[in-house]
């Protein structure tokens, strides 16, 4: 894998990412722990930049599509890294949906070095806090039958 534009290999970067302890700063903490009912949990940081209907677009896919990730045991938490919190609420009210953590200052992203490509910035962790998925799941076909094996063999596993 190569990132954009650098010409550097990410591969090991993105390895190293899968087992690494997720951090709710004690702002989040509240929040987490209550968006917790799942044995995992996927979440979707988005930072919308100047785009924040763009970026936020996949929040619709993913509550469209929130029975599948309930059949594997798989909660939503979203992070919005945004310092126009009146945009982003307008987003959320027109979806009918409710933002789970404001991150106006970046801090999650800081404190657990989440990746400037929106392709990972998108993970499932176990009760552990531990990433055990890197990536959206709901991305396409082929990813979500990958996915369904994965949290399968790591059931059977007792995580």
């Amino acid at each position: 894998l190569l990132s954009c534009g650098k010409k550097k290999n990410v591969y090991s970067e993105l390895v190293s990412f899968i087992g690494k302890e997720i951090i709710f700063s004690i702002n989040f903490n509240t929040v987490g722990n209550k968006a917790f009912k799942d044995q995992f949990l996927l979440i979707s940081y988005v930072d919308s930049g100047n785009c924040t209907p763009c970026r936020l677009e996949k929040m619709q896919y993913m509550k469209t599509n929130k029975r599948r990730l309930l059949d594997t045991h798989t909660g939503v938490l979203m992070i919005v890294h945004e310092k126009d919190t009146f945009t982003v609420n307008e987003v959320f009210r027109q979806m009918h949906a409710v933002i789970d953590i404001f991150d106006s200052l970046g801090c999650f992203k800081k404190e657990n070095g989440i990746f400037d490509n929106p392709l990972y910035q998108d993970f499932v962790i176990d009760r552990s806090n531990k990433v055990v998925w890197l990536g959206n799941p709901l991305r396409n076909k082929q990813s979500w039958q990958q996915y369904e094996k994965a949290i399968s063999m790591l059931m059977d596993s007792g995580k």
